[in-house]
This record gives structure tokens, sequence and C-alpha cells, in this order.
């Protein structure tokens, strides 16, 4: 939440930070810096003269600076959602009904919104935390709730009979860019 970000980045280990592989954590960890209040302890100058042109990164890493700019208008690329089980399910209707649930949501999103892909893609993530995807591309446009739920059964049919129990599934449609490419060819064309 916001107000707890610097406790957090304080507490965390400098392996999770992005942009720290496992060589430059044994290099912080040969410097005594295990973890972001560590790395927040050391100065610009020591960062710069250790880590060169990545001590500053460093720096503003773990302060929660961030100077890439923002841009809020950029082309959605997907659309979806998902859900978490209390309980882990195993059986195919009940993981059925519950991505039809996700669907809807998808589906809503998608026409209130009014962008249509041609791509749906599955996600699966099993008890022991393993997540698997798959996807199913249309020819054409996706334009109807039935579309999307077929091929969402059939992505999830395909994974049956299952090994173990799944945790969380999710449902994203994509594919935008190919579907306003083709409809502005194809409006140059009706010209």
């Amino acid at each position: 939440k916001p107000g707890q970000g610097e406790a957090f980045m304080e507490t965390l280990p400098i392996r999770k930070f992005h942009g720290i592989g496992p060589a430059t954590t044994e290099k912080m960890k040969s410097f005594g810096i295990e973890v972001g209040a560590d790395l927040k302890a050391r100065s610009l100058e020591f960062l710069q003269t250790n880590f060169g042109k990545s001590g500053p990164y460093f720096y503003d890493l773990v302060r929660g600076i961030d100077h890439r700019t923002v841009n809020p208008s950029r082309v959605r690329k997907s659309l979806g959602k998902e859900i978490t089980f209390e309980s882990d399910l195993i059986s195919f209707d009940e993981l059925a009904i519950a991505l039809r649930s996700v669907a809807e949501q998808v589906w809503a999103s998608a026409t209130s919104r009014e962008i249509y892909g041609r791509t749906i893609t599955l996600k699966v993530k099993f008890s022991d935390f393993e997540q698997i995807t798959r996807s199913r591309s249309n020819s054409t446009i996706i334009r109807s709730f039935d579309q999307v739920t077929t091929a969402a059964e059939t992505l999830l049919a395909a994974l049956f009979p299952l090994d173990r129990p799944v945790r969380l599934i999710g449902l994203t449609l994509s594919g935008f860019d190919e579907v306003r490419e083709k409809d502005a060819a194809q409006m140059e064309l009706e010209l």
C-alpha cells in the first residue's frame, strides 16, 4: 500500500530486485549488501565505483525512484482476468464453471471497450505453483461470447486428465493489433 513501499524495499532480499541477477547478488553480498536496507545505506559514489553505470540505477531503485516516462495512452495488447480458488479444483466441471465466470468478465471488458481480438489464452496455475498457458488463435475476429467460451473450454479440455489440482485459472483475449490492421485493410478495400 502507499506509504509501506519504503519499509518493504528495505526488507526485500537483494536478489529479488529487478535488474540484480546472480552475479551482481554475489558481488553485493561480498560488500555486506544482503537486503534493501543494506543497499540504501550505501552512497551513490560507492555504488558507482563498484557497479559502474548500474550504480545510479541501484541507488534510485531501492529508493523507489524511476525516471522512465509513463505513457498512459499506450496501445492495449491484451485483456485478461483470473481467479484464485479458496481450495484447489481438479474436476473438469468445476473448472469449466470457474472458467466461464472469468470469460464473462473478459468479454464484458472487451465489449465495454469495443476491442476485439483473435487469440484466446488459457492460464492454469497448479497446486505446486507450476504455471502453464495454452493459446488458440482464430483467423477471424472473435465477436461473440460463445466463441470465447468454446475456445476456452477446448483449451481446458485438452489438459485432461489432470495429474494435480488447480489453484488458479485465467483467460486473456489478445491479437488486437492484427485485428486493427486487418480492419483498416478491409475498409480500404471496401472504399
